[in-house]
């Protein structure tokens, strides 16, 4: 099935649209590390 292994070295979770949208509120709550 396209978009299940990507060559391209992309993240399975990029095929996805609310992972990303997920991730960045993740990233957003979450303060940055030094």
């Amino acid at each position: 099935m396209p978009g299940e292994r990507q060559p391209d070295g992309a993240a399975p979770e990029q095929a996805r649209p609310g992972a990303a949208v997920e991730r960045r509120k993740a990233l957003r709550a979450k303060p940055l590390e030094p």
